[in-house]
């Protein structure tokens, strides 16, 4: 991982080592280990995983690690829910606005 990471632009290494840490950290939680032992440096590589990066709002990375199974896990984006909007009532199940 470190030579993957020194391949990259130095002003995009911070981004990109969070962008690892989350992935390898979503993987190690699946299974249920901790940061420390071998088990570290071959989470992104376990193949029984399947992980999907998420930004979950502008600034944020996350990411989410599942054990492979059919189907595939599919990410959908979907408008970010405000409080205000919560607040307001200005959504419904249906997707029309509630009065």
């Amino acid at each position: 991982r470190r030579a993957a990471l020194a391949a990259v632009l130095p002003e995009r290494r911070p981004a990109e080592f969070f962008r690892q840490w989350t992935r390898t950290a979503a993987v190690l939680k699946g299974r249920g280990e901790g940061f420390t032992g071998p088990a570290v440096t071959d989470a992104q590589d376990d193949p029984r995983w399947q992980v999907r990066e998420l930004q979950p709002a502008p600034g944020y990375l996350g990411a989410l690690a599942v054990e492979r199974l059919e189907p595939a896990v599919r990410v959908v984006t979907m408008p970010l829910l405000t409080a205000d909007a919560v607040v307001n009532q200005e959504w419904s199940r249906s997707g029309s606005s509630a009065v």
